[in-house]
């Protein structure tokens, strides 16, 4: 019976994590599409590569190491999994005690230092928060400096007969400091409930996967 039930496990594992292997190789290959066929090398193709990576490499160990039953393989794949699982729990204390201690509630003055000295990590907030300057676009004009591209959503500061892609006419706004505040705000709730569900899901695949292991013929 015991027999039975571990071969039963190991197709288990094997299914979902092939299935996951596949949607971990979709995700490096729509990372790569924008960067391969369009040159644009945004914050978020990056991201969609770097996770696709990880989540085939951990997907592939638990795929392989079920079929072939090799228990150094799903060993590692429940390892790395609890990990994960430990990681996203300290993740969320930090955070927690973050927000206790009101540390997302001036930004502005967290933002200002990034403002100065990173211009190139401010585009980026610009170009995905949909705004402009720290407190709003007259940061810019009280520093007497240009209007970068990111300010009118182009990631471009010059478009291609060589004028500044973004005028005052076309500014977003609202500041990045109010639009990130909201942006936690807004979204905190569901976040939170996406990295449980994570959470639970691995620490529970992980505990699987070593009791799979362990009751399989060593290889």
């Amino acid at each position: 019976m015991l027999k039975f039930i571990t071969g039963v496990s190991k197709y288990i594992i094997y299914t979902f994590q092939f299935v996951i292997v596949i949607l971990g190789a979709l995700m490096i290959l729509f990372g790569l599409l924008p960067i391969v066929h369009g040159g644009y090398d945004s914050l978020y193709s990056k991201l969609a590569v770097g996770l696709g990576v990880t989540v085939f490499i951990i997907a592939f160990l638990g795929c392989f190491g079920a079929i072939r039953e090799n228990r150094t393989m799903l060993t590692a794949h429940a390892v790395i999994l609890l990990i994960l699982f430990i990681v996203q729990i300290a993740l969320a204390i930090t955070v927690a005690i973050a927000i206790g201690n009101g540390y997302f509630d001036d930004m502005t003055s967290k933002l200002d230092k990034v403002f100065t000295d990173d211009h190139k990590l401010f585009n980026k907030l610009q170009l995905w928060l949909d705004c402009c300057g720290v407190s709003n676009y007259t940061d810019y004009v009280k520093n007497n400096q240009p209007f970068p591209g990111s300010c009118c959503g182009e990631s471009d500061d010059f478009d291609a007969s060589g004028e500044r892609s973004c005028e005052i006419g076309y500014v977003f706004h609202t500041g990045c400091a109010d639009n990130l505040t909201n942006y936690f705000e807004d979204n905190f709730r569901w976040i939170s409930g996406i990295a449980i569900g994570f959470a639970v899901f691995e620490i529970l695949a992980s505990l699987f996967t070593f009791w799979t292991s362990r009751h399989l013929t060593k290889k």
